[in-house]
């Protein structure tokens, strides 16, 4: 994936920090940017999600009780984080601070919590620079002014696509809904097969040809792996639809799935599927 790999040689910051961990988790900009060390449990390879860092610069709790939840971590994302902790810590000796459990993970240039308007414009600018999206002119009527605005628009991939991205490859990879669930902090699973109902063919398609092989007495074994497997992953390019609000200053592209999936029964364990991807 190449936005993990332009993440890993990037010069680490509290910004770029917030992008892997919505890569690597699927957690939300608010959860991202509130999160503190004591919610890194490095031993057990997890996070925990309680408490996120609003538009308003507040910390609230998570958007609705099941969103408070532990997240695995890869092994990847643990060294990641774990380098960062370590060039926070200097950083913040160098100006006569104190690295302490109360922390945030994600810091600003004076290390305390990341205003999330500042961070959109930044994740912005990031998106553009990455082949993520682009700028464009775009007139809007604007009831304000009672006439047509013509300005410079953002238009691409936004920072709640990371998640859509997770949970589509998740699923194409096997796993089941109430695992994708609970990662997002969905409320319920309803909610997440209504939004990742796109996902689940690829699987249904893999699962029927596993049928077939049974009724027809051939093994699994015997079928190419290709003949059950969707093609490799491409990335599409983002692209450009009429304007519509995402809430943080991004004009959305198209609900379409992030990339061609890949449908490989039985599931692989959950870390192991994130390792692949990233």
């Amino acid at each position: 994936m190449r936005l993990a790999s332009d993440l890993r040689s990037e010069k680490r910051t509290g910004h770029i920090v917030a992008v892997w961990l919505a890569l690597a988790t699927g957690v939300r900009r608010g959860e991202a940017l509130g999160l503190m060390w004591k919610d890194v449990d490095f031993r057990r390879k997890r996070i925990f999600v309680g408490q996120q860092w609003a538009h308003d610069e507040k910390l609230r709790a998570p958007k609705s009780e099941k969103s408070m939840r532990w997240i695995g971590i890869d092994d990847g994302t643990v060294l990641f984080l774990k380098e960062w902790k370590a060039q926070q810590a200097r950083e913040m000796e160098v100006q006569g601070m104190d690295q302490g459990r109360e922390t945030p993970v994600c810091t600003s240039s004076t290390y305390g919590l990341i205003d999330p308007n500042s961070f959109s414009r930044w994740r912005r600018q990031f998106f553009v620079e990455h082949g993520l999206g682009r700028y464009e002119e775009v007139t809007q009527y604007m009831p304000n002014v009672g006439c047509d605005v013509t300005r410079q628009a953002y238009v691409g991939f936004n920072f709640h696509e990371l998640r859509h991205a997770q949970a589509t490859l998740l699923i194409g990879k096997g796993a089941d809904i109430k695992t994708v669930q609970h990662r997002l902090g969905h409320s319920s699973a309803n909610l997440t097969m209504d939004v990742y109902a796109h996902a689940i063919p690829s699987n249904d398609e893999a699962a029927a040809e596993m049928v077939g092989d049974m009724l027809s007495g051939r093994s699994a074994e015997a079928t190419p792996r290709a003949a059950v497997s969707a093609p490799q992953t491409v990335p599409p390019q983002p692209a450009a639809p009429a304007p519509a609000s995402q809430g943080d200053g991004s004009i959305g592209v198209s609900k379409e799935p992030i990339g061609t999936l890949l449908a490989q029964l039985p599931p692989e364990k959950l870390v192991e599927m994130l390792k692949s991807v990233m």
